[in-house]
């Protein structure tokens, strides 16, 4: 090997212990952001299916998230945090101010989704989203989409059944009404089948953790109108049998 300039061997160590210290202020920092983006995360898990109660939620929590993730791109989490953030600040907001903030909820969520394509909660996020911007058929697919990734998940037929139900109730034509409520009766037949799952006896048929006041009126009306569907399904079916051959 070459000689090394006495100037050049006694800058080594430096770079050393100046790389070290970068390296783990990088470390640290990707630790603190993930700590962030995992308890926002379980948050918005747990709320989505009113196991936790809402917080306060503001734009300068948009503003810390979004600064985390100038550090760490490439966290999925922080993307769907963001994008959750973002949903609720946009319920308190209208005009403008609404519209730019559902649309960089839509955004993050999209990102989230391109890092994490096969993560259930973040297509879900998606559609919350998209049905709230004004897009409820898209917003809907999504949710369906998340359902199809995770197919024995409770609580996101939960979430997807709902969304139908509550889409039916702000529907404009009675046709798109019923079509709305065709797909809750469809979906819920579907997670009735669950093990361990949802009942179709009772008004509270889903696991108690899932039975929130909030629901309560919602689901009623859904049960009520299921029971008397498959009511109306039996006694068809004991017609039928009674009819004699010509």
């Amino acid at each position: 090997m070459g000689n090394v300039p006495k100037g050049a061997a006694r800058m080594v160590p430096w770079a050393v212990l100046i790389l070290v210290f970068l390296l783990s202020r990088y470390a640290y920092a990707h630790f603190v952001s993930d700590e962030v983006f995992e308890d926002f995360h379980r948050y918005y898990q747990a709320l989505a299916v009113g196991k936790t109660a809402p917080r306060a939620v503001t734009s300068s929590h948009a503003a810390i998230l979004e600064g985390l993730l100038q550090g760490d791109p490439s966290n999925p989490r922080g993307w769907a945090s963001l994008g959750n953030v973002y949903y609720d600040v946009a319920q308190k907001k209208e005009g403008a101010e609404f519209t730019d903030a559902i649309g960089k909820s839509m955004d993050a969520h999209l990102k989230a989704i391109a890092l994490a394509p096969t993560w259930p909660d973040y297509w879900l996020y998606l559609g919350r989203a998209k049905i709230f911007a004004g897009y409820p058929a898209e917003g809907l697919g999504d949710m369906e989409h998340a359902v199809e990734l995770s197919p024995a998940s409770v609580d996101l037929y939960l979430y997807l059944i709902l969304s139908y139900w509550h889409a039916a109730e702000y529907a404009t034509w009675e046709e798109e009404k019923q079509r709305m409520k065709d797909r809750a009766f469809q979906w819920l037949e579907a997670a009735t089948k669950l093990p361990g799952g949802i009942r179709s006896d009772s008004v509270w048929f889903l696991q108690p953790a899932l039975n929130t006041e909030a629901n309560q009126s919602l689901l009623s009306g859904l049960v009520r109108e299921w029971q008397d569907r498959q009511a109306s399904l039996f006694l068809d079916k004991i017609k039928q049998g009674r009819k004699k051959p010509d």
